[in-house]
């Protein structure tokens, strides 16, 4: 036979069924700040380029490594990193950036090349496979 809910277990079920949306929204909630902040090897990827970007405009060396010390700070801006070091090399074609994110104390390396657009197909992939630039999402 068929077994009759009281009044009290319906408005229990009901209960129970409208919090579902609520335990979702909460979850959502906590979750999306995580997703809404770089992760700190993505903040040094693009300091690198920034800065090597800033660098294969200038001719002498001084010229570059300023342009590329302002163009790495605008690149981290205000985000929770800070600058542990800029190398740039001496022929301005190589920036590596090195950051630490202040909270977590955890370091990251980016390296980033200048492969200019008249360089041979070879000498493009090898820049671009090499270990010193940044995930493997970055790679060709």
């Amino acid at each position: 036979m068929l077994r009759r809910e009281s009044r009290g277990e319906r408005l229990g079920s009901l209960i129970a069924l409208s919090a579902l949306p609520i335990v979702a929204i909460a979850i959502y909630a906590a979750t999306a700040p995580a997703r809404g902040h770089q992760s700190l090897q993505q903040i040094a990827d693009e300091a690198a380029l920034a800065g090597v970007l800033a660098t294969s405009a200038h001719k002498t060396a001084a010229e570059r490594d300023a342009a590329t010390s302002v163009a790495v700070s605008r690149a981290v801006g205000d985000r929770q990193a800070t600058i542990r070091a800029i190398t740039p090399s001496a022929d301005g074609l190589t920036v590596s950036v090195e950051l630490i994110d202040p909270a977590t104390r955890s370091e990251v390396t980016a390296t980033a090349r200048y492969v200019p657009p008249g360089a041979p197909r070879a000498e493009q992939k090898a820049a671009a496979i090499s270990g010193h630039s940044g995930p493997d999402s970055h790679r060709f």
